[in-house]
């Protein structure tokens, strides 16, 4: 997993609430593999952590520029990663379909 550079972290998102789309950009392709790397521990699905990281960086990415942290950036981060693999998890459960739950026979086979 990818070190997180505290400086380096504040300093990207001080761009992005500045306007930068650029620095976006570079948010994404710094972090990018250790948002992967939160959400895989949350979901333990490759397909799932995928989608996590789109929807963390699509959060980001329309999010008020005034509610991005000033401070604790990488807790920041972590938190919208797990919270956004948690409500992945919850949306799957809700989805479950009830034949893959129960193995149900019918007595005329």
């Amino acid at each position: 997993m990818n070190k997180i550079e505290q400086k380096e972290l504040k300093e990207i998102i001080d761009e992005f609430r500045n306007g930068n789309s650029l620095a976006f950009e570079k948010l994404y392709s710094k972090y990018n593999k250790l948002v992967y790397g939160i959400a895989f521990t949350v979901v333990k699905s490759r397909e799932d952590s995928e989608d996590v990281v789109q929807d963390v960086y699509s959060k980001i990415y329309k999010m008020q520029k005034e509610k991005l942290p000033n401070s604790n950036h990488a807790s920041w981060l972590y938190t919208v990663t797990k919270n956004e693999a948690i409500s992945k998890l919850r949306k799957k459960k809700e989805n479950i379909d009830i034949d893959d739950i129960y193995e149900v026979e019918n007595e005329n086979d």
